[in-house]
């Protein structure tokens, strides 16, 4: 779901055969978009190394 004045663009992207089998099996199961899956796990690795930048530079 867009928020506010948020955009969204179109990337192309080359995955392992079996990666996406096992991706679109997980997400047929849970009846979700590849897309919205795909960009769910982005952000949450984005955040996760967000967070360790921030820890490491609180460090030195």
């Amino acid at each position: 779901m867009l928020k506010g004045n948020q955009t969204k663009i179109k990337i192309s992207i080359s995955l392992d055969k079996n990666l996406y089998k096992e991706i679109r099996e997980y997400c047929d199961k849970n009846m979700i978009k590849i897309s919205t899956y795909i960009e769910y796990l982005l952000k949450k690795s984005w955040n996760k190394s967000l967070t360790k930048r921030k820890i490491n530079k609180k460090c030195h």
